[in-house]
């Protein structure tokens, strides 16, 4: 019999952290379930453990991969094995809260279900030292347009880009196509945009089920030096402007949350440009930021953000002037604050 919900699972060297993930699937209040653990070519212990976790269990399904491809050709592996009704994907650190699966199939069936998550912040030797939770509202979404109009709320909320924090219907994203491309960071958002088209039913739940850590011990994607940092955000800002622009649909409420969004990542982009591993000389930040400015999207997005917090319009303000001067120096004063004082930096950074 064909279970209710598939879990993929990738896991990549997570012999530290794989079975308090898959036990928090496991061990999940609803057991109509398959978790399928894909080893991404580890180089520990990591497929020892998953084995003993399928003798264990036999909901576990272990796949292991010749060679490690990356987290986005490991969770297109599991993908492809999955049974169920439902997909939901979960990184082999992170956990889930017991009744997560529980409390979306108590709903109406939908083509998506969205959960909040607890951001936690992990330093080197992997305490916590901050958290923070982000939550949708409750409520239950029926029709093409209204599901649309609340996608760039999840946006706003940095809701839309996880896809540990959804219960999609799988017939829908088959259906769509949707496959996880090889970025380094972008990954799950593009997933999610490549079906969002077809949803015509989603479930918001207030409450944080998934708790996503985000690690500054040098391995992990969110504390790495990522080249094209830069670029891969403002794709994926352009690709929802574009979405938004063929469904006739972007208002000041879209380029507001777009534009917001679209300084952040440009204020990261000139503290990375910063850094030795850029290869920048002060010509080509100069240039850099030009190019950010004065073309597409930025140049239509920027000049409309409408942040909430008081640090992120103060940092508009400053990108909006397009000073170089004062864009680096705001760009020196948040690398500081990220290397000295990541707490303050961590919560500087969620402003809104």
């Amino acid at each position: 019999m064909e279970p209710q919900v598939s879990v993929v699972m990738p896991a990549y060297n997570a012999a530290k952290t794989v079975e308090a993930a898959a036990g928090s699937i496991l061990g999940q209040t609803y057991a109509d379930l398959e978790l399928i653990v894909v080893d991404d070519g580890s180089t520990d212990v990591t497929w020892r453990a998953v084995t003993a976790l399928a003798a264990r269990d036999a909901r576990v399904r272990p796949v292991r991969l010749a060679q490690n491809g990356g987290a986005s050709a490991a969770r297109n592996a599991g993908l492809d094995l999955c049974r169920g009704t439902y997909l939901f994907f979960m990184d082999a650190d992170d956990t889930l809260a017991p009744d997560a699966f529980a409390r979306a199939l108590s709903l109406p069936a939908a083509d998506v279900t969205v959960f909040g998550v607890v951001d936690a912040y992990l330093d080197a030797s992997g305490r916590t030292y901050r958290e923070a939770a982000h939550c949708p509202r409750d409520a239950r979404l029926e029709g093409e347009t209204t599901v649309r109009r609340e996608l760039i709320e999840l946006e706003a909320q940095t809701l839309l880009g996880y896809t540990p924090n959804k219960l999609y219907r799988l017939s829908v994203v088959r259906e769509s196509g949707a496959r996880f491309e090889d970025r380094l960071l972008t990954e799950d958002i593009f997933f999610n945009l490549d079906q969002c088209g077809l949803w015509r039913t989603m479930n918001l739940l207030s409450y944080p089920a998934l708790r996503y850590c985000h690690r500054t011990d040098g391995g992990s994607v969110t504390s790495r030096f990522v080249p094209d940092f830069f670029d891969q955000q403002c794709a994926r800002v352009a690709r929802l402007l574009a979405l938004y622009d063929g469904w006739g649909m972007t208002d000041a409420r879209v380029l507001g949350v777009l534009g917001a969004a679209y300084a952040r990542y440009l204020l990261s982009g000139l503290e990375r440009a910063l850094d030795a591993r850029a290869h920048m000389d002060a010509a080509a930040r100069r240039d850099f930021l030009r190019a950010a400015l004065r073309g597409d999207p930025g140049r239509r997005v920027l000049p409309q953000a409408a942040p909430q917090g008081l640090a992120a319009r103060a940092v508009c303000r400053v990108l909006q002037g397009g000073s170089p001067a004062a864009c680096y120096a705001l760009a020196r004063a948040a690398r500081f604050a990220r290397r000295r004082l990541p707490a303050l930096f961590t919560r500087l950074r969620q402003s809104r």
